[in-house]
Order: structure tokens, then sequence, then C-alpha cells
């Protein structure tokens, strides 16, 4: 019984790193989404030598992948706030059941 306790608390441990590794990827996702949006919308400000028709194009260009961009984040940020609040929950939960 003892080793099978050792076995589940190294697992808990483990899953814990895990947790802890996967919500700083998603800050780090966020971070690259946010400064890839910013990006964009730097580039459509550039004022490069070519036609008026081609700097319009490319300044709509660019701002529509700015605004995919910031699409893509909210979506994401929406979903992993939801996701942790329901694993917390869930957590919280399982906890209360079990007696902890």
């Amino acid at each position: 019984v003892q080793v099978e306790w050792c076995k589940s608390w190294a697992w808990c441990q483990r899953w814990g790193e895990e947790v802890k590794l996967l919500k700083v990827e998603m800050e780090c996702v966020i971070t690259t989404l946010l400064w890839l949006t910013s990006q964009w919308r730097l580039r459509s400000e550039e004022d490069l030598p070519s036609s008026e028709e081609l700097k319009v194009e490319r300044r709509v260009y660019a701002l529509r992948q700015a605004h995919w961009l910031d699409a893509v984040w909210e979506q994401f940020e929406a979903r992993w706030k939801l996701a942790v609040a329901r694993r917390a929950a869930g957590a919280s939960a399982r906890v209360y059941k079990s007696g902890w």
C-alpha cells in the first residue's frame, strides 16, 4: 500500500508540474500573438516608396493580419480562461468529494 501511495504521490507531483508548464506555454502563445499583432500594425504605418495604390493595399493587408491575430488572441484567451476555471472548479470538487 505504501508503494502504491508513493507512486500516486509522484504522479500527482508530475501532473502539477505539467499544469504549470502548460500555463507558461499559454502565456508565451498569448505574448507572441500580441507581439505579432503589434508588428503588423507597425507595418501598416510604414511609408515605403511605392505607388499610392500599393501603399493602400499594403496597409489594408497589414491591418487585416493584425485584426485576424487579435481575433485569434481573444479566442485563445477566452478558451484558456474557461479551461483554467473549469479545472479549478473540478479539482476543488474532487478534493471535497474525496475528503482531502
